[in-house]
């Protein structure tokens, strides 16, 4: 059985889609999505089609870069390679070079499912403790504050964060005042998170870049 060490340590190293500076959100929103529902007592694996494609794309339009379209299948299928992640049902797929997703049909028809392997799942069942713990750890590697409780808070995570402290994202000590107005999307030290900006004023460590859209 994979040690809970262990498994904190695969999820803080997932491997993320990247251009330039930027970073995608998907595998973490996905990760976040998923033991949320463990921690309403889900069972290990999720159905794709009734059960991510949906709630994922929500996540990504709220909380991702501003895009067309949405692709929550990618990481769905790509975690798979980050060594905690099981894929089902995917031998009715069409098979496909490197780490390539099968296309949102594909997922659905075939009724695949995900979630985590049997080993790590053990270790959510025998210390429940931890999904609070790793959605924690997820949420201050990848997220500015504001952006932390807004997922803790809809996601039913219970967070060991003082409000108005500064918490270290991507090596990076944070600080926001927030009010109401405008749309931007954060660059912190690589990933791009979409948020709702509830003041003009943002105070941040040098490496931060705010783009408005």
């Amino acid at each position: 059985m994979i040690s809970p060490e262990k498994l904190q340590s695969a999820i803080s190293n997932v491997s993320v889609w990247r251009q330039g500076d930027v970073c995608a959100p998907h595998k973490p929103l996905l990760l976040l999505y998923v033991l949320s529902q463990y921690k309403a007592g889900h069972p290990r694996l999720f159905n794709y089609g009734l059960e991510i494609h949906e709630p994922l794309t929500r996540l990504l339009k709220e909380f991702g870069p501003k895009r067309r379209t949405d692709y929550p299948n990618m990481p769905f299928w790509r975690l798979r390679t980050d060594g905690f992640w099981e894929i089902a049902h995917a031998e009715g797929c069409k098979p496909r070079k490197g780490n390539t997703q099968p296309t949102k049909k594909e997922l659905i028809d075939n009724q695949v499912a995900g979630g985590f392997d049997e080993a790590a799942y053990q270790q959510l069942l025998a210390h429940p403790e931890m999904i609070d713990q790793l959605a924690q750890k997820i949420l201050t590697d990848r997220f500015p504050e504001s952006i932390q409780r807004i997922l803790a808070n809809q996601l039913g995570f219970d967070l060991s964060i003082a409000p108005g402290t500064a918490t270290r994202v991507s090596g990076i000590s944070f600080f926001a005042l927030t009010t109401h107005g405008a749309r931007s999307a954060v660059t912190i030290s690589g990933w791009m998170v979409r948020w709702l900006v509830l003041k003009r004023r943002i105070f941040t460590g040098k490496h931060m870049v705010v783009r408005a859209w």
